[in-house]
């Protein structure tokens, strides 16, 4: 386990205990290297993210921000709150104060956006989508950290 690993999982230790769970879910799966491990391994990450988002930033908080109530980009097609939405409150993101949260934001959200598409159709590119995996945790170390500190 690598020492920016060791990090993130104190953070995630803080937020919920079992999401510590979901991330070595994650390398067990991808490192048993099974027949559908990188579907697996995308759907624990997946999950990983999913979870650390709406334990961050529960729906009544979000949808009490101005940023929720005034951005179009804060609502899903259905109307649901998004992801970057959820970043946003978690960090009391300003507009006018924070443009690396936004880019925090869009790249963990990229990154993100690929392991849906893993889960059901697994790229075949084992070192491509180790670095992905890499990037995502860096992302949720960085968006952890800056929700510690805003606390």
């Amino acid at each position: 386990m690598s020492e920016y690993q060791r990090k993130l999982d104190e953070l995630l230790q803080e937020v919920d205990p079992g999401l510590v769970e979901f991330r070595l879910g994650c390398w067990s799966a991808f490192r048993a290297k099974g027949y559908d491990y990188v579907g697996q391994a995308s759907s624990s990450m997946r999950r990983l993210v999913t979870d650390v988002l709406v334990h961050i930033a529960p729906d009544d908080k979000v949808t009490n921000t101005d940023y929720f109530k005034n951005s179009p980009k804060a609502k899903t097609r259905k109307g649901e709150i998004s992801w970057g939405a959820r970043i946003f409150c978690a960090t009391n993101y300003d507009k006018n104060k924070a443009e690396h949260l936004e880019r925090l934001a869009t790249g963990l959200l990229s990154a993100y956006g690929n392991l849906s598409a893993w889960d059901h159709t697994p790229l075949k590119l084992h070192d491509f989508v180790y670095g992905f995996f890499v990037a995502i945790e860096g992302y949720l170390l960085s968006l952890l950290s800056e929700v510690k500190k805003e606390k």
